[in-house]
């Protein structure tokens, strides 16, 4: 009897796991592994910068040949999203200036409306918001990177709570609703010198609420 049991309930565990995991896997509205243009990222080629697909590497890279530069992509299939996990995987050349930064564009209601989460050269991380064109004087969140040779941020949302993570690490929640809903993309700025960063695995899973 005690091996029935055990074996039931063993397949009733392998059931409900496999369920959470599809449904969490139906979540998914967007991935780019950037081995296609599919999604089609918006482009740009200019003497101070490029921002495109990097063929031989199979990532977006951009890379910023000016000073204090900033660079956003956007895919063509970006939602307007109010709840949301949207993770990428980060590579900041070692050539980089220590003050460069990259990482997460959301909430991206317009050129002069977005939060960042981004990853500095120097080893730092913050989350900034840019609001009616203008930086807020402080930072919302601001710590120490641990050291890798890659970086996996990942942005939570859910009614202006945020959730942030780094390499499956949480970091410190914060609370914020000066924006709600916009796009999702890709962000870098350089500062005192040029910059390079590879992005790749680019996922975006939906939290609202099934209707």
């Amino acid at each position: 009897m005690r091996k029935r049991i055990t074996l039931l309930t063993v397949i009733v565990f392998l059931i409900n796991f496999l369920t959470i995991a599809y449904a969490q896997d139906g979540n998914r509205l967007f991935s780019d592994d950037f081995s296609t243009y599919a999604n089609v990222w918006e482009t740009q080629d200019t003497p101070d910068y490029t921002a495109d697909y990097d063929q031989d590497n199979l990532a977006f890279f951009m890379d910023i040949r000016t000073t204090e530069q900033e660079v956003w992509s956007t895919p063509r299939s970006s939602l307007d999203l109010t709840a949301y996990v949207i993770e990428v995987t980060a590579v900041i050349d070692a050539t980089s200036a220590a003050d460069s930064m990259a990482g997460l564009l959301v909430n991206y209601v317009d050129e002069d409306n977005f939060y960042v989460f981004i990853l500095r050269a120097s080893g730092y991380y913050e989350v900034r918001l840019r609001l009616d064109g203008e930086w807020l004087d402080r930072p919302l969140v601001f710590g120490k990177a641990p050291q890798a040779e890659s970086y996996r941020l990942s942005v939570q949302n859910q009614n202006g709570v945020f959730e942030l993570g780094l390499n499956g690490e949480p970091l410190v929640p914060f609370v914020n609703t000066e924006l709600s809903g916009g796009k999702f993309g890709l962000y870098a700025q350089s500062g005192d010198g040029p910059m390079l960063v590879r992005f790749d695995d680019y996922l975006v899973r939906d939290l609202r609420p099934e209707s």
